[in-house]
């Protein structure tokens, strides 16, 4: 194998090179004793024991293949390097930060081959860290390995504008300053509220935009832009309403819609088929036919001005009046029988008995009644009369109501009274007593009846039989009282009270399964008839005000048991708190003892 010559340039080990071997360190590891020659000399392979063996386990420089794996005790350190292409510069190769590993070239992290121009040029994939490169943020690129060509990138942008772009490209020319060029884009943010969207793109000469509008309402928009907003040409809103701005241009619609009509046109009648033969077929039940149209038990038509012509008319009489100067005129007069002349010439009137009217023969004068006054207070023609033509030059023409009346009629008149009513200012003296002196007209307007006056004992007599003296009420004779009173005022008489007594006003039957007592119950035999159980309550006295003594007696006339109830504010007194009823027609009585307080006895149980 030759010679191995060693240069020894320190005993120490080099602390920037962990891992790297100095010779202070093969004196340990390999034990070399003995007296050291000087620095540089010179040994046979052979000579040195044990280094065939060593050198064996370690890696060849030139190219080797390791069997285990190579350890370096430093994390976050570019331990490995490798020359650029130029031969000009060592970049760092793959190594640990904090567990991960990191991709380092000039503070971007990246691979693939390394690009010479241009922040993606000749890069296959690209993995860049915030802002490495001026104007991107990008996360990975993919990118052709000649420019112009296609570029493949997720991108993750630095400014406010977009947040995060996927974006297919094919540049022109270098894309360190594109002029034009093909892009498709797909966005999902911007600084106007989120619109997630994708862009199609001629750099340089238009853009399209399609996606969600987040700040209008998330309405589905086309701009003419790369963003969503002013430049909206098709609007999609939520509620399904479409707005388009500009015109719909559709040659295939224009040359389908060629043919057809307007939405609003009209036909003429021969163009419509299938059209109805009767009127009845068209919803026409009151038309008459034509064929009725004059003639007999038809229907006559009208004329222009709407009136039934002369020919479907019979022939009637029309009464005409002429006025004529002479016998001549009125016999040359077309008229017809019932026809009116006039005659100035004699003041007489003629009517056409028949015809022909140009016979004097036909023409009966028309009589007036002779008058045999032949003038009126020495005046004849026209009269008109003044009071003083007939002897009442004294008389004025006033109403009744406007006629004087001298003063002496006045002051008689003043001193009656008036039959329709007066008001007396002193006292009416009546005649002598024990005399009837007014009398009224009874009700049935029959006969007169006397008022009450005074009789012989200074006594107001009502009538004959019934007498207020001053020491009393004095009735002669029988008081005529009904058999029954007809309200709280009214009296009754002894029949009636012997009648009444013991016995009660009436029944009050009542159905169900709850009933509260009234005042019209007082006096009253109050049943409740139920198959279940039944409630009786007594209310309160601001409810019902029973007098106080007041009884109300009540049984049980059906199968459901009675129970006494007490009202708000009412107590109930009974032997052992019992406020049941025995059983089906037991009977209880109620007696109102205070204001709210009642006693309830009779066949009661608990």
């Amino acid at each position: 194998m030759g010679t191995v010559k060693h240069v020894f340039v320190s005993p120490v080990v080099d602390a920037g090179n962990a891992g790297e071997v100095g010779p202070s360190e093969w004196n340990a590891d390999h034990a070399l004793t003995g007296t050291f020659p000087p620095d540089t000399h010179v040994h046979a392979e052979s000579d040195i024991t044990g280094l065939t063996a060593d050198l064996a386990s370690k890696v060849n420089d030139t190219g080797d293949t390791l069997t285990g794996p190579l350890h370096f005790t430093q994390n976050n350190v570019a331990v490995l390097t490798q020359r650029n292409v130029a031969n000009t510069a060592d970049l760092g190769l793959p190594y640990i930060d904090n567990n991960n590993l990191l991709f380092h070239r000039n503070s971007s992290w990246q691979t693939g081959p390394v690009a010479t121009t241009g922040p993606y040029a000749n890069s296959f994939a690209t993995i860049q860290a915030e802002g490495a490169i001026p104007g991107s943020g990008a996360i990975l690129n993919l990118v052709s390995a000649s420019s112009p060509g296609p570029v493949y990138a997720i991108n993750s942008w630095g400014d406010t504008v977009e947040d995060v772009r996927i974006g297919l490209m094919n540049y022109n020319t270098a894309p360190t300053g594109p002029t034009s060029g093909a892009r498709l884009s797909i966005y999902t943010n911007t600084a106007t509220g989120g619109d997630p969207r994708i862009t199609f793109s001629v750099m340089g000469v238009s853009d399209w935009a399609f996606g969600l509008d987040n700040d209008q309402g998330d309405r589905l928009a086309w701009a003419t832009n790369t963003w969503l907003g002013s430049t909206d040409k098709m609007i999609l809103d939520t509620s399904g309403n479409l707005t388009i701005t500009g015109n719909i241009t559709s040659p295939g619609l224009t040359s389908a819609l060629a043919s057809k009509s307007d939405t609003s046109h009209t036909h003429t009648f021969a163009s419509i088929t299938s059209k109805p033969t009767t009127l009845l077929g068209y919803g026409i039940t009151d038309a008459v036919p034509s064929s009725q149209k004059g003639v007999a038990n038809g229907v006559a038509p009208l004329d222009s001005g709407t009136k039934i012509d002369a020919s479907y008319l019979p022939s009637i009489a029309v009464t005409n009046t002429f006025v004529v100067a002479s016998q001549a005129a009125m016999l040359a007069l077309t008229a017809q029988t019932g026809d009116v002349a006039v005659r100035t010439d004699l003041n007489k009137t003629f009517i056409a008995s028949q015809e022909p009217v140009s016979v004097l023969a036909n023409w009966q004068e028309m009589l007036t009644p002779t008058s045999p006054v032949q003038s009126v207070a020495g005046k004849t023609g026209a009269v008109t009369l003044v009071k003083g033509d007939v002897g009442l030059g004294n008389v004025d023409n006033t109403s009744d109501a406007n006629k004087p009346v001298s003063t002496a009629q006045q002051t008689a008149i003043d001193g009656k009274i008036s039959d329709t009513g007066d008001t007396l200012t002193g006292v009416l003296q009546l005649g002598t007593n024990n005399t009837p002196m007014l009398q009224q007209l009874n009700a049935a307007g029959s006969a007169y009846v006397n008022l009450p006056y005074i009789d012989s004992a200074n006594g107001v007599r009502i009538n004959p039989s019934v007498v207020i003296n001053p020491g009393g009420l004095y009735v002669q004779g029988n008081v005529d009282i009904p058999t029954a009173p007809t309200s709280n005022n009214s009296a009754a008489n002894k029949k009636y009270v012997d009648d009444m007594s013991g016995r009660y006003l009436g029944l009050s039957d009542n159905i169900g399964s709850a009933y509260t007592f009234t005042t019209l119950d007082s006096g009253k035999l109050v049943s409740v008839s139920n198959a279940t159980a039944v409630t009786i309550t007594v209310p309160p006295n601001s409810s019902q005000a029973f007098p106080v003594n007041s009884r109300l007696d009540f049984w049980q006339k059906g199968a459901g048991q009675i129970t006494v109830a007490a009202g708000a504010g009412v107590t109930i007194r009974s032997s052992g708190g019992k406020l049941k009823l025995s059983g089906q027609y037991s009977a209880a009585t109620l007696t109102k003892i205070a204001t709210d307080e009642w006693l309830l006895f009779g066949d009661i149980t608990l």
